[in-house]
């Protein structure tokens, strides 16, 4: 499969496995309840399957598992790195869950086959979000749940297209050192803004991912709902998260 990836592609798969989803981070109370409230607490307890979108290192897999163990989740991701890696700390965390490596713009799952969708994080870190969008709803149940958290344009999108060619240059080991003398000044903004990034370890990691990763198509708010609509899902906005608004998060349920 990875044979027929684009460049891009490649290179943002190895982004990750380079960098630093190596494990998966432990702080329920911050991540897991990012994503209880995202597909609902009701739904996750009456769902049978769930599908994770772009697990990286599995985290949002794992912790969904071990508080709600009957659910049957699956974990893909196009980086076999991330895959090696979603199965290690699953082990490590010794719940069942199954990684499989594949592209969210090409899901190898038939229509209507999960209860839930979790697409956190990643659509615009895609050659075609439009078409990952679509996978989503796609694979989803009649009356599934999805909860999204996509890459939107608040303006920002022409600064990460136009230096795409200077950052892509930087030697893959001066790239996380290179965010360090920003972490101040990133900190007291999402702080002032009250984007809730807990740590300097968390913020490093949004600044490598938003500086260097290959693939950065942010998409206009006004194209994300209408995608919802395109796909028969009822759209439901639930905020933002990230500097700037730069995170939409909503919730859609099959139709």
């Amino acid at each position: 499969m990875t044979d027929t990836l684009s460049k891009k592609q490649k290179a943002s798969a190895d982004f990750y496995g380079q960098y630093f989803w190596k494990d998966y981070e432990i702080e329920e109370n911050a991540h897991l309840d990012f994503v209880i409230r995202g597909i609902g607490q009701e739904n996750l307890e009456n769902a049978q399957t769930l599908l994770d979108m772009g697990a990286g290192s599995g985290k949002f897999s794992i912790l969904l598992k071990r508080r709600f163990p009957h659910l049957e989740i699956t974990s893909v991701d196009l980086s076999p790195d991330n895959i090696a890696t979603i199965t290690r700390n699953a082990q490590m965390a010794q719940v069942n869950i199954a990684p499989q490596q594949a592209s969210v713009t090409d899901l190898p799952f038939e229509s209507n086959q999960f209860d839930l969708v979790l697409c956190v994080y990643m659509l615009q870190h895609t050659d075609a979000p439009a078409q990952g969008f679509a996978e989503s709803a796609r694979v989803l149940k009649s009356k599934g749940t999805s909860f999204y958290a996509i890459g939107c344009d608040n303006g920002l999108s022409n600064i990460h297209h136009g230096s795409r060619f200077f950052f892509n240059r930087v030697p893959a080991a001066w790239r996380k050192p290179s965010v360090y003398p920003l972490l101040p000044v990133y900190w007291a903004l999402t702080h002032v803004l009250k984007s809730n990034k807990a740590s300097y370890e968390e913020l490093s990691k949004d600044l490598v991912d938003w500086l260097y990763n290959p693939l950065q198509n942010f998409v206009p708010k006004s194209d994300i709902q209408n995608w919802f609509a395109q796909h028969n899902l009822d759209f439901e906005h639930l905020g933002y998260t990230g500097l700037f608004k730069s995170m939409m998060l909503c919730r859609g349920k099959k139709q």
